[in-house]
């Protein structure tokens, strides 16, 4: 928790100069940070400096794998207590890849959406549903990637594992959609 602690408040510091952060952060650090971060509204700066962070430590033979989670959620409506239907927004994402892109930075992967399987923790999304936006995901990158030599990976959420739940995502999603499937394990029940 220390190392969060420490990558998240240096990361919300609006006067951090970029060549700054890389003194102060740490590769784990940033690695942190770029899990924790995610799951909550990310600032255009705080995008930055985990993604400049992530070249830089490129540039000195050191590795970050660097994906970001984009918002499932958005352009949905809440249909009961935890539970989200309706379309997809993509407009959003469109704009945080474009930028990426076009500051040449380099994302290994798009996860879309976090834990949003079967009940969800919090919230959940029909799995036909979530299939079919998958394939517009898949299409986005596609579309938005096609003059890059560097094809990210799009992951599909994790969560608990309900096999109907997964099985009809598969199904709807097809072949070649999905080239990551992960999978959040909580032996003691959520929140722990």
């Amino acid at each position: 928790m220390l190392l969060l602690s420490k990558a998240i408040t240096l990361l919300e510091k609006q006067s951090v100069e970029h060549s700054n952060l890389h003194e102060e952060l740490t590769l784990a650090d940033c690695i942190i940070a770029t899990s924790m971060l995610r799951v909550g509204a990310l600032s255009w700066d705080i995008y930055e400096h985990v993604v400049v962070l992530s070249v830089k430590l490129e540039d000195q033979d050191a590795w970050a794998i660097v994906t970001f989670c984009l918002n499932a959620l958005r352009g949905r409506h809440k249909i009961s207590q935890t539970v989200w239907g309706g379309d997809w927004d993509p407009t959003n994402a469109k704009d945080l890849i474009n930028y990426t892109i076009s500051k040449r930075y380099k994302i290994d992967s798009w996860e879309f959406g976090n834990e949003l399987s079967g009940k969800g923790i919090g919230a959940s999304v029909d799995a036909a549903q979530y299939g079919k936006d998958m394939k517009n995901v898949k299409q986005i990158l596609q579309t938005l990637y096609h003059n890059s030599k560097f094809k990210p990976s799009l992951i599909a959420l994790g969560g608990f594992y309900q096999k109907e739940w997964f099985d009809k995502l598969l199904q709807v999603s097809g072949s070649g959609t999905i080239d990551v499937l992960s999978h959040h394990i909580y032996n003691l029940g959520p929140g722990l």
